[in-house]
C-alpha cells in the first residue's frame, strides 16, 4: 500500500485538490496519506 506524504497541507485549496486527483489514481485509492503543515490550526480545517 502506497504511503504519501502532503508537506504545507494547511493550504485548503491545494491540500484538497492535490487529494482529489491523487484519489482518482485507482492504484493509490487505499494509500495512506499524511498531512503535515507548521500551523497545525489550518490542519483542523482538512
Amino acid at each position: 500500500m502506497p504511503k504519501i506524504v502532503l508537506i504545507g497541507a494547511g493550504s485548503v485549496v491545494f491540500a484538497k485538490t492535490l487529494i482529489g486527483d491523487i484519489l482518482s489514481f485507482p492504484s493509490l485509492q487505499d494509500a495512506t496519506l499524511s498531512l503535515v503543515d507548521l500551523n497545525g490550526e489550518r490542519l483542523q480545517l482538512m
